[in-house]
């Protein structure tokens, strides 16, 4: 499966397809460091698997959460991995199918 494939497959959802870290607008000092977290926690994806670790993204409404979930994802992805974005909304159903 090739790269562009492996993206479209993410669950990303299409608006979402182009986000990257470098076109988050971080308008306040808690956008800057949520920013600044989850780049690093996209940078050290391979050590935070290993340990099990993962990142919990919180906030009101327009704060930039799924724009940069998706910049993860889609680093993570061009770095090899799969994975999936999917809304909280959606996990009791992916939970009750399987």
């Amino acid at each position: 499966m090739d790269l562009e494939h492996a993206v479209g497959r993410s669950g990303i959802p299409r608006r979402f397809l182009n986000r990257t870290f470098a076109s988050y607008s971080a308008a306040t000092a808690a956008q800057q460091q949520a920013l600044e977290v989850c780049r690093a926690y996209a940078d050290g994806f391979e050590q935070m698997r290993e340990r099990g670790g993962g990142l919990l993204l919180l906030g009101g409404p327009g704060t930039g959460k799924t724009h940069l979930a998706c910049a993860i994802l889609a680093q993570v992805i061009h770095a090899g991995y799969t994975g999936l974005f999917l809304p909280v909304s959606g996990a009791p159903r992916i939970i009750r199918d399987a």
